[in-house]
């Protein structure tokens, strides 16, 4: 979830009756929530997340270990972060970038 502009955002991927039976009491409480697909759920993001720990990985062209990822809030994909593998004698640098 998110709030924006003084109402919630709800990403979720499927089940939409499901997902609007869960909101109404919400909103019968006067409480604003905009629902939103998402093409990941989050078990899929925490699973893709988990299996690129660790890895290699090219992020902005620079060969990339795998330190931190993470779902982003709306569904949409990753954010990882990682270290660029380097040669001896070159100073290291951090990498961030989504991951659709």
């Amino acid at each position: 979830m998110s709030v924006e502009d003084l109402s919630v955002t709800l990403y979720h991927k499927g089940g939409e009756e499901r997902v609007e039976a869960a909101v109404a009491p919400r909103r019968a409480k006067g409480v604003r929530v905009e629902l939103r697909s998402a093409p990941y759920d989050r078990s899929e993001l925490r699973e893709a997340a988990a299996s690129l720990m660790g890895r290699s990985l090219t992020i902005d062209g620079r060969l990339t270990s795998v330190h931190s990822a993470g779902a982003r809030s709306d569904g949409s994909g990753l954010l990882v972060e990682g270290d660029a593998l380097r040669r001896p004698g070159t100073p290291s640098r951090r990498c961030r970038g989504p991951v659709p």
